[in-house]
């Protein structure tokens, strides 16, 4: 992988599978995964930026050579906390430490010293939101950061590993049935999940064969005329993704 990324010479899966194969590296379906799965753990390699509708890979130490440092010590493992903690807040909150400790694994006592100082200095704030459990939130105190979303769409087609349903514990959208095992049902029926209105309705799946998208989608209750028209929608910005 260094040989084949270095110098940013950015490269697709399929690409990578075939310079293994070429160069009588196991290179199956599976094994290929495993290995950009492993070096990814590792730190060896990293997401690079898509061409197309393909991701791309990079090696991890000539992007993080060419990103900016920040203020935040580094050097040892508080330090170490407190960067990703203030990362992972300013990226992806409001959020808590139990949203940090499903996303990166690091320890309640840890995180929780880390976003108290980050608070106490500014760079954090704490927002309070007043329901029945007065629940509190941690999120970039400063007022120029903005959210990097576009506009508001009724009905999303969420993919099956998309960060707003693994990374937040608390927060997750409700179910349309209560009693559902959204994570077994997603892991066996190879798709996604609709949202609609703020509420996960049910699971979706895509094949792409040739120029043609097509989209099955499996709601846990009837969907109204407008619900329809919002998943058709949605279902236009894939196809529109997918060129």
């Amino acid at each position: 992988l260094g040989e084949l990324l270095g110098g940013r010479n950015a490269l697709t899966r399929r690409e990578i599978q075939a310079e293994f194969a070429a160069r009588g590296l196991p290179h199956g379906g599976e094994q290929m995964g495993h290995q950009l799965a492993t070096a990814e753990v590792r730190a060896v390699i990293c997401g690079g930026p898509p061409r197309g509708t393909e991701h791309t890979y990079l090696l991890v130490d000539e992007v993080i050579a060419h990103t900016p440092d920040d203020d935040l010590p580094t050097r040892d493992r508080p330090g170490a906390i407190r960067r990703i903690v203030h990362r992972f807040l300013s990226g992806h909150g409001p959020g808590d430490e139990r949203d940090l400790l499903r996303w990166a694994n690091i320890p309640l006592t840890e995180s929780r010293v880390a976003i108290a100082e980050l608070v106490e200095e500014g760079i954090l704030e704490s927002l309070t939101v007043r329901d029945e459990a007065g629940e509190e939130f941690i999120l970039h105190a400063d007022p120029t950061v903005r959210p990097r979303t576009t506009r508001e769409h009724a009905a999303y087609l969420l993919p099956t590993f998309d960060e707003v349903t693994l990374t937040y514990a608390r927060t997750g959208f409700p179910l349309a049935r209560a009693t559902l095992d959204r994570s077994r049902l997603i892991a066996e029926a190879g798709g996604g999940t609709v949202v609609i209105g703020g509420v996960d309705v049910g699971l979706w799946k895509r094949t792409v064969t040739g120029r043609k998208v097509s989209v099955t989608i499996h709601p846990e209750r009837p969907l109204t005329e407008p619900e329809r028209d919002a998943v058709d929608e949605a279902i236009a910005r894939l196809t529109a993704f997918h060129e």
